[in-house]
């Protein structure tokens, strides 16, 4: 373990760089992470790497970063899962697996990076920017992998999320259930849902981001599955990363007892900013030089995930709705 004192300096900046992330995603839309990200980012252009922040910035890109990974456990619930009902559920699984098909697919036509392709996917797949900060150690990406993905998505979610309501109002041919069940089970982070939702009415607002918070209870058993493929696995018996372990083990303990809501939020909350900061320090350590090759690529590589997930969740929806009986 690092001395405090080598930390510090890191440290010091990352927190500084995370409460201007917090101040300006209440101003504008994006969210915390993505914000910490960006602004990491301009710090690392504008200042490069001071050799005496390279520990700080280290830990907490692997230890902060995974902390609120683990976190996030204790904001998942089963019930998220059992309160919806079975036509949502596939359709959920069905945007979901398209996400992943599609990336692998398409993997074939772009010449990106295995840990992009795998940060595209699961960021499409569940939930933007957290996904892809919380799958990024299980593939072990590049710093450059996933501040790009995590750019990048999060900006077509935003896209999507100001077209969506402009779509489905201007037309009659889904129900309020409909247009909820595809913005939820498509749109990329919790807040394009519910931007794009609440935007349509309260009724479509609340169902698509209950449909979002089923995407999101996935996220563990996804990490799961990911640590086995990628073969991230310890020199231990033990098979998986800890944060994954602390993440289950939150989940298990949000289902057995019933917590107070002071202590959920609080924690929702300290997972987020950790998140934050992690991002931060990956931004902060990213150099423009080794992405804007990429970035032309990896914008139409995902343009084409979240363009395949939603004509084919419209497509299910539509004769979902126009089957006899």
């Amino acid at each position: 373990m690092q001395h405090a004192s080598s930390l510090s300096p890191g440290l010091a900046a990352i927190i500084l760089v995370s409460g201007i992330a917090l101040l300006t995603s209440t101003y504008f839309p994006g969210g915390m992470v993505l914000h910490a990200l960006l602004w990491g980012f301009i710090c690392g252009q504008i200042l490069g790497v001071p050799m005496g922040c390279q520990a700080g910035l280290n830990f907490s890109e692997k230890f902060l970063l995974s902390l609120g990974v683990g976190l996030m456990g204790l904001g998942l619930s089963v019930s998220q899962l059992t309160s919806l009902g079975l036509t949502s559920v596939f359709l959920l699984i069905t945007s979901m697996a398209t996400a992943f098909l599609s990336a692998y697919l398409l993997s074939r036509f772009f010449n990106l990076s295995r840990g992009f392709i795998i940060l595209s996917a699961i960021g499409n797949a569940i939930c933007g920017a957290s996904a892809i900060a919380a799958a990024a150690p299980v593939v072990k990406a590049r710093q450059e992998d996933t501040g790009l993905a995590i750019a990048i998505v999060n900006g077509l979610g935003s896209i999507w999320m100001f077209l969506m309501p402009l779509l489905f109002l201007s037309t009659s041919l889904f129900t309020d259930e409909g247009s909820a069940q595809i913005i939820g089970s498509t749109l990329q982070a919790v807040g394009h849902v519910s931007g794009a939702g609440f935007a349509m009415s309260e009724q479509v607002g609340n169902l698509a981001v209950t449909l979002k918070l089923g995407r999101v209870a996935l996220l563990g058993p996804v990490l799961l599955v990911l640590a086995f493929v990628s073969g991230n696995q310890t020199k231990l018996s033990f098979p998986l990363p800890w944060f994954i372990i602390l993440f289950f083990a939150l989940a298990i303990l949000r289902g057995l007892w019933i917590l107070p809501e002071e202590l959920l939020n609080s924690s929702a909350f300290i997972a987020k900013l950790l998140l934050a900061m992690g991002m931060a320090a990956v931004g902060w350590k990213i150099q423009w030089a080794n992405i804007k090759d990429q970035s032309k690529h990896a914008l139409w590589f995902n343009l084409l995930i979240s363009s395949s997930q939603i004509l084919i969740l419209v497509g299910l929806v539509f004769l979902v709705r126009n089957i006899p009986g």
